[in-house]
């Protein structure tokens, strides 16, 4: 594994201006046909992308103040933008890191049926209405699966189909076990053949439900007042951040922070006129 990273007296010593102007180099830098140069890069019109997907839209236009919509995408994002060994003639094709499986979001309003001209306390005094109509409470919501994970220039000790866990848990969200995790036995100087990401091995995904209230009064035609109570991540779910995918790591398979924000409560006045 170090064979080709062991140093040497560097034999262009002293070489003024160059990135190998030490006095020792590697051997990996002495194989090199022209090895006074470390390297050249440039920009080839090689990357490309391509996605599918599945989209659905569930729509109840306002009636009897009520309206909500919901959308599903069921969906695969690949890409070939990065090369797995720098020798490769064409990129990888693999699994974006943006690709989300499925995705849901949900979007509602409804109009609480009391007060004036509602099917509730419409005779009520005028107070009484001025108290409970006009209410408004709104929905907002967002779930999607996680990332696909990468593991890096990994040494995979069993069938990559035993990479996802039964039962994850947060010390466990993937089989650790299906990886060779000594520090001194890590791979270096190799071809790659292990894929740089993997669609069956997942990041959490995300979910975050926002709901709001709003209250609006008529003091005149052109004086009117609004009132709003808003809870961000109103369910104070816990989304989670991708686990550790340094197989050297103590920490390797373990989900140790959180993304995001608590839940969130605000409330406002808006006077127009």
């Amino acid at each position: 594994i170090n064979f080709l990273s062991a140093t040497f007296p560097n034999p262009f010593y002293p070489l003024p201006g160059s990135n190998i102007a030490g006095t020792t180099v590697s051997r990996s830098q002495l194989l090199l046909p022209y090895p006074e140069f470390t390297s050249i890069t440039g920009d080839e019109p090689q990357g490309y992308s391509w996605y599918h997907s599945l989209q659905v839209v569930m729509e109840r236009r306002f009636q009897q103040g009520f309206t909500i919509q919901g959308n599903y995408t069921f969906s695969k994002m690949m890409e070939a933008t990065g090369y797995l060994n720098a020798g490769d003639a064409m990129p990888e094709k693999v699994i974006s890191d943006l690709d989300r499986t499925h995705r849901v979001s949900l979007s509602g309003i409804y109009e609480l049926p009391f007060g004036k001209g509602k099917p509730l306390l419409s005779a009520a005094n005028p107070l009484v209405r001025q108290v409970v109509g006009g209410w408004q409470v709104q929905l907002t919501a967002q779930m999607n699966t996680g990332a696909p994970l990468s593991f890096g220039n990994a040494l995979l000790v069993s069938d990559v189909t035993n990479l996802p866990a039964a039962g994850q848990t947060l010390d466990r969200w993937f089989n650790i076990d299906a990886f060779n995790r000594n520090s001194t036995q890590q791979l270096a100087s190799n071809l790659r053949t292990l894929s740089t990401r993997f669609s069956g091995v997942r990041a959490p995904g995300v979910e975050d439900w926002d709901i709001s209230a709003v209250k609006n009064f008529t003091f005149h035609e052109k004086w009117r007042l609004q009132f709003r109570a808003e809870a961000l991540n109103a369910l104070n779910h816990s989304n989670l951040n991708p686990p550790n995918t340094t197989p050297t790591s103590t920490l390797f398979g373990k989900i140790t922070s959180t993304p995001g924000y608590p839940r969130f409560i605000h409330f406002g006045l808006k006077l127009t006129y």
